[in-house]
């Protein structure tokens, strides 16, 4: 990594804000080591070597530039450069989870210590570090076991088994640690044994299910599913944890069911493109000028084979516009090393006939090609004798070609999971392959073809944000990918996302849920119809869609409760769940609450009455008049405590108390909560009204010595003044960088009280959010905790940088770049 750049700084001093935030940002990232020239040299050394040569293809950065050399990664993304095949490496002096890693390895201990779950599934592409997630969860459980835990490591290569067993030596500091069970190896203590499938097989049944503290299965796809099965049904285990990069096999062998039919945690396409995992790309929509409303739709919920096949075989404009694109966008056709998934083998036929007729070279490869001539043609891709495949599916999962630069997208995909499987055909890093080129040819469709989920899939953002992305060229994309869409797709698109209304998505759920009747749950609904909780709250409620079923719900008004109900849906601490749902049942079921309960008045700030004209203009509600109200609409405190119960089922993180005085607090960090009920638990304890709404970001809590923090990262121009677009971004896991209000100097009472803090006369907590709003509602915060001053510099505003006791989620450490 080098810069070079001369600015101003006094023309341009946001322009150098802006790097020197990025620059804290890196230096503090444990991704990036000090390098000594005695010590890392030798290592330095090897790795510059295996980066030019790719011996590895390695995906990591390269060596950072003043005096910081960024870890290297093998092609699973093994830290500390070229692992040697089967002690652990002088280069290999320990493991540092990345941010995308650290996430997983969150999730897993939450699957297990708060739902209790012990066999859990990571999906991630190759490059992304599976073995490093491995090794670095079990460390963990050994440590908070206490003892040595009995491991087996299982995968179906000799050369996986020797880089795991040296990335497990290097997370556990252990040289020794791991005994192969693979070829002609065999362990003497069966403690810790890194096994290969076969090898397992040939043990009888008393051997094989002995019993195991951890077992570990590595890419499951590639096993043979008999072999696998044996293995799963019959293993002891108290944890099983399974690793693969693609959870559908071409077999049909489904398996997610040995892991609850669920995956428990994923690499994100985004995060991996974030932090160079896999390679950029550069997707191009095209419009094809085929129409294809008039194709039927057939039973299974997509166009018709037969009508797809009979509209792309007719004439070949199509393939002439195909052919013109690739050439205009790729530097020379000679070098195309691509895959183009058509809709049935006569298309595939048809296209190939059309590439060879106009001097580009390409076969076919379907499902009933023979072994030895489908391994000649990826051969002669991979070589450069062969410019294209074309196929149906074949090669949608389970191929592995590091070296296809091109993507050819000739047939409208409806599964969001095959278009990403599709798109990960092309996204391994390979020797001279700087970008993936992704032609994606489309037509007119249907009105049930969704076209803007792909988006969604390339992008991470959600429909209703889509719009401003597709208006705005895709600002957001990850890394140095980028997205182009032609005139006409791109107003396709928009068109599509206009008709995306409030109104005919209600009037979908309630066809939906009327088909399955008046009985049927919140829970049930979205199992049954693959929906989110997100769905149903963006512009309404439950009561609302029954209601528009045809399933009378009460009386209540559905416009304001909607609004608030969906606050609900970010709750995340089991004491939280627990009190508010407790409180919900009492209220619907006649009780009487205790408004002098923290809890209790947090849940009821949260549905403080503004439902009507009248209602709006009270400007103030005491928890008692609040709790009344709510008490004559028994569906709403229902609802609630249905959406209490989704929201426990997908907590995905561990909320601790504060760390420090305000421990005692019914507040947790790392909690997810809307700003009004953190003023709640923090108010003094005779309080009698629900606190107001704060425009400022800083609320000083006199009876607590608290100053809280209310932190928004992303500045939007429209919804902040110049005053008010304060420069807050995080550094490290434990450093933030807060401007503070403008007036406020160091020398002033509010000044001295932040400089002191660290001597703990006074506290100082921090809540962050990433944006000002969520689906066009209030965005809730997420509680980092306390933090200690460190320093500051400046004067009206002041910058200050603060430490936090407890490292921030890894998913607002890993925001600072983009945000600064």
């Amino acid at each position: 990594m080098e810069w070079n750049i001369r600015l101003s700084s006094v023309a341009q001093a946001d322009e150098i804000r802006k790097f020197r935030t990025t620059f804290d940002s890196y230096w503090n990232d444990p991704t990036f080591e000090d390098y000594d020239p005695d010590r890392d040299g030798d290592r330095l050394d090897a790795a510059l070597a295996e980066a030019r040569g790719w011996e590895r293809e390695a995906t990591a950065p390269r060596p950072g530039h003043l005096a910081l050399a960024a870890q290297t990664t093998d092609q699973d993304g093994h830290a500390g450069g070229a692992l040697e095949s089967a002690e652990l490496s002088p280069r290999l002096p320990g493991l540092t989870a990345r941010p995308h890693q650290q996430k997983i390895l969150d999730l897993l201990d939450v699957q297990r210590t708060h739902h209790d779950r012990h066999t859990n599934l990571v999906v991630a592409a190759t490059g992304t570090g599976k073995t490093v997630i491995a090794a670095l969860d079990y460390a963990r459980l050994v440590e908070e076991a206490g003892r040595p835990l009995r491991l087996l490591f299982v995968a179906h290569r000799d050369e996986i088994l020797r880089q795991a067993r040296s990335t497990f030596r290097s997370a556990l500091a252990h040289g020794t640690f791991g005994e192969l069970f693979v070829g002609g190896e065999k362990p003497r203590r069966w403690d810790h044994v890194f096994a290969s499938i076969q090898s397992l097989n040939t043990l009888d049944d008393a051997a094989f299910s002995r019993p195991w503290d951890v077992v570990i299965l590595d890419e499951c796809h590639h096993a043979e599913a008999a072999s696998y099965q044996r293995l799963l049904t019959r293993v002891t285990c108290t944890e099983l944890l399974g690793l693969t990069a693609t959870p559908e096999r071409a077999d049909g062998v489904d398996i997610t069911k040995y892991f609850g039919g669920r995956v428990t945690a994923e690499v994100r396409l985004w995060d991996a493109l974030s932090d160079n995992l896999l390679c950029p790309f550069h997707y191009f929509g095209i419009a094809d000028q085929t129409d294809l409303r008039n194709v039927s739709w057939d039973a299974r919920g997509g166009y018709s084979i037969r009508g797809l096949e009979e509209v792309y075989t007719a004439d070949t404009i199509r393939a002439q516009i195909i052919v013109k694109q690739l050439r205009n966008n790729v530097a020379d056709v000679r070098d195309v090393k691509a895959i183009g998934f058509c809709v049935s083998r006569a298309h595939a036929t048809f296209m190939k006939e059309y590439f060879v007729r106009h001097g580009i070279a390409a076969e076919v490869v379907l499902g009933d090609t023979a072994i030895e001539d489908r391994q000649r043609f990826i051969r002669e891709l991979s070589d450069g004798q062969l410019q294209c495949i074309f196929t149906v599916d074949v090669f949608n999962e389970g191929v592995d070609i590091p070296s296809i630069n091109t993507l050819l997208m000739l047939r409208p995909t409806e599964s969001p999971v095959v278009f990403a499987q599709q798109l990960g055909r092309g996204l391994r890093h390979s020797p001279g392959k700087d970008v993936l080129t992704v032609l994606d040819f489309v037509g007119l469709h249907r009105q049930e073809f969704d076209l803007e989920q792909r988006f969604v899939q390339l992008t991470g953002t959600p429909v209703r944000a889509l719009r401003d992305e597709v208006e705005q060229g895709f600002p957001s994309l990850a890394g140095a990918s980028r997205i182009i869409l032609d005139t006409v797709v791109a107003d396709e698109v928009i068109a599509r996302l206009k008709r995306v209304t409030a109104s005919a998505t209600i009037r979908s759920m309630a066809k939906e849920l009327a088909a399955l009747g008046e009985t049927t749950t919140l829970g049930e609904f979205l199992d049954a119809t693959g929906r989110d909780l997100a769905d149903i709250y963006r512009s309404h409620s439950w009561t609302a869609v029954r209601r528009a079923a045809g399933f009378d719900d009460g009386t209540a008004a559905e416009g304001g409760p909607a609004q608030l109900i969906r606050r609900f849906t970010t709750v995340d601490d089991d004491d939280r769940l627990d009190a508010y749902a407790e409180t919900a049942a009492t209220i619907r079921t006649g009780g009487t609450v205790d408004v002098s309960n923290p809890w209790v008045r947090m849940f009821l700030s949260l549905m403080k009455p503004g439902w009507t004209p009248q209602e709006k203009g009270r400007r103030e509600w005491t928890y008692a008049e609040v709790a009344e109200v709510l008490a004559g609409h028994p569906e709403l405190c229902d609802e609630i405590e249905q959406v209490l119960a989704i929201a426990r089922e997908r907590v995905d993180h561990r909320s601790d108390p504060i760390i420090g005085p305000l421990g005692t607090t019914v507040l947790r960090s790392h909690g997810t909560y809307h700003q009004v009920e953190l003023l709640v638990a923090l108010q003094e304890p005779d309080a009698i009204a629900v606190p107001a709404t704060l425009r400022e970001g800083v609320r000083w809590i006199d009876h607590l010595s608290t100053d809280l923090l209310f932190i928004t990262l992303d500045k939007d121009e429209g919804a902040f003044t110049p005053s008010t677009m304060y420069r807050d971004i995080p550094v490290s896991d434990h450093l933030f960088d807060w401007e503070s209000q403008s007036r406020t100097t160091a020398a002033s009472p509010t000044g001295q009280r932040y400089v002191t803090s660290s001597g703990r006369s006074t506290e100082v907590l921090l809540a962050v959010r990433r944006s000002k709003t969520v689906n066009g509602s209030a965005a809730p915060y997420v509680l980092l905790g306390s933090a200690d001053y460190v320093s500051h510099h400046g004067d009206a505003p002041m910058s200050i940088q603060w430490e936090l006791r407890r490292a921030m989620p890894p998913e607002i450490v890993e925001y600072a770049p983009m945000s600064g």
